[in-house]
């Protein structure tokens, strides 16, 4: 699911760079695209679909719940660090021979994005809280399904508004449950 989403964008930047298909500088765009998705997936409890199965059911054999922040402060930092070994190598294997761009140019792009609207704002304000409290789940002991459900529903709240029923009925529910029922049956 996750891999579908990024490669699309890996493939949009290389053809916006200009990069040729199978050229060096493509294949790096693929494997950090690849790894985008991979190293989170192992750091993170929520992060495959098959992970929270396996320590509930770990936890229930063993008669110990393990807690998403528990999960977290034992498995980030060495899935981190392994990314970080696997992007240097990408950049010491599959090095550019074009030249970067200069810093100059980056700045202009990042200008002409704008700044952050109100609503990115309270998106970023709204991850960061569910963040905080999936790091902090074994202390309040709220199960982490509860607090996605819970975010998702805040989204709708007046004030926040960042999903109102015209938004939602824009989503195209046929594929997404295909994509849903396609990544199940790859857990299963």
């Amino acid at each position: 699911g996750k891999i579908a989403i990024l490669s699309v964008l890996a493939v949009s930047l290389c053809q916006a760079m200009g990069y040729e298909p199978k050229s060096r500088e493509a294949t790096g765009l693929m494997l950090a695209a690849f790894f985008a998705v991979r190293h989170p997936s192992y750091g993170f409890l929520t992060g495959v679909a098959y992970i929270p199965m396996a320590m509930e059911l770990t936890g229930e054999v063993a008669g110990v719940r393990l807690y998403w922040g528990q999960y977290f402060l034992h498995n980030f930092l060495p899935w981190t660090l392994f990314a970080v070994l696997c992007i240097g190598l990408i950049l010491l294997v599959l090095r550019s021979d074009r030249p970067n761009p200069s810093l100059a140019e980056i700045r202009r792009q990042y200008e002409a994005l704008g700044p952050l609207t109100v609503a990115e704002r309270k998106l970023i304000t709204m991850s960061s809280l569910l963040l905080l409290l999936l790091a902090t789940d074994f202390w309040h002991h709220i199960p982490v399904s509860q607090l996605f459900m819970i975010s998702a529903i805040v989204l709708f709240f007046p004030g926040i508004e960042l999903m109102d029923g015209t938004r939602l009925k824009t989503v195209n529910f046929p594929i997404l449950f295909f994509m849903t029922g396609a990544a199940s049956i790859g857990v299963a």
